[in-house]
């Protein structure tokens, strides 16, 4: 769901913790816990594209495909967003996805190219055929995941939660995903208590 619309029940008692990929800094009144920083990456189909330049341009995909992007009215869209704005490339708004499994099998049919995370990359390993994975020229973008719950409650359990996410992701999850893609070793860091 939306990071925005997590905040407002989180603040409205609908719900008690929740994660998401803005901290939130603007809003007082909430206890924080970092799980980690990601560094956005570049898909584009296998066989289109640059010739294995790397890092990716991304002006010269925005010239060869179209784009696919998450909604604006996502925190993951808007920092996409922002990074071609600030990078100057133009891109129709043709395409729009709001989950990365969709995003992946297009890309992986040469629909187009994209701009997604790691963690995302990890949610879709199964739709990964045809699709490339590459660094973005710096400075990437970035976003951090943070477990936030309102100060002065459940911040024991959310720092068990925490906690227990790091691991799950430093044991389990990101060996999946540097097995499947190793440049994603780089573009991930768990936070540490």
């Amino acid at each position: 769901g939306l990071t925005l619309a997590h905040v407002s029940d989180l603040f409205e008692r609908r719900v008690d913790l929740i994660v998401a990929s803005d901290a939130m800094d603007e809003h007082d009144g909430l206890s924080r816990f970092p799980i980690l920083t990601e560094s956005f990456v570049l898909l584009h189909p296998a066989g289109k594209g640059p010739r294995r330049k790397s890092p990716a341009d991304p002006a010269e995909l925005a010239g060869q495909l179209p784009f696919i992007r998450y909604t604006s009215r996502s925190t993951t869209g808007a920092i996409i967003e922002r990074y071609l704005r600030r990078l100057r490339i133009s891109v129709s708004r043709r395409i729009e996805v709001d989950n990365a499994d969709m995003m992946c099998a297009l890309v992986g049919h040469g629909v187009g190219w994209a701009i997604t995370t790691p963690l995302h990359i990890l949610q879709t390993l199964q739709r990964l055929d045809g699709v490339l994975v590459d660094t973005l020229r710096a400075p990437a973008p970035e976003r951090s995941v943070t477990l936030i719950t309102r100060e002065g409650e459940f911040e024991e359990t959310a720092s068990m939660l925490a906690t227990e996410s790091r691991r799950l992701l430093t044991e389990r999850y990101l060996p999946q995903l540097v097995a499947a893609v190793p440049a994603m070793a780089r573009e991930i860091e768990i936070t540490t208590d």
